[in-house]
């Protein structure tokens, strides 16, 4: 929302037209975009693209990742780039995936307590609120059985750190259980 129009005027802005390509510094071992930067202890970091970013991932057999970055630079702008590019099959073109992965957005913050849910029950309400027309069985088994990538925005935005450590271990768990699917989480 714009302020200062008046309410006739209803332009959506879509999001292709008005996202600006971000800049990933990478640190891991040995990686190698362009611009390096520094080296210590046989880390670097370097600057790049987002598709680069996710070819020295697949090079590196990283599969998932973790978005750091401060309050409004863009993270879950970020989450729905990649989302709308894989919803409309411009995966390998845009960002250097696969273009039939199948990506689940989910907002951290409705996770209220990681204790008392398990990552697909959680998964599968987050989705169904956004109209999803099957069952939590056949949730599950699409899941399991599809190029899935999760997802999952907002770790900062858990209430305190005692919750923020125990959704990160659910994370991992569910990291662990599902190990050939791809996550990506942002935090600051």
């Amino acid at each position: 929302p714009i302020k200062g129009f008046g309410r006739e005027i209803n332009l959506p802005i879509k999001l292709e037209r008005i996202y600006v390509e971000m800049r990933a510094i990478i640190m891991a071992k040995g990686s190698q975009c362009e611009n390096k930067i520094s080296e210590a202890d046989n880390e670097f970091e370097d600057k790049c693209g987002l598709k680069d970013a996710f070819e020295i991932s697949r090079k590196k057999k990283i599969k998932d990742m973790l978005i750091l970055g401060d309050p409004g630079c863009g993270k879950t702008t970020l989450l729905k780039h990649i989302l709308l590019s894989l919803i409309f099959r411009k995966g390998q073109n845009v960002l250097g995936l696969t273009s039939n992965l199948l990506p689940l957005f989910i907002r951290l913050r409705k996770l209220k307590d990681p204790k008392t849910k398990n990552f697909v029950d959680f998964v599968y309400e987050q989705c169904s609120q956004e109209s999803l027309f099957m069952d939590r069985q056949d949730f599950e088994s699409m899941l399991c059985d599809n190029e899935v990538i999760v997802l999952l925005d907002g770790l900062d935005e858990m209430p305190n750190q005692k919750i923020r450590e125990e959704t990160s271990r659910w994370i991992d768990n569910a990291r662990t259980k599902y190990p050939n699917k791809r996550f990506i989480i942002t935090s600051r």
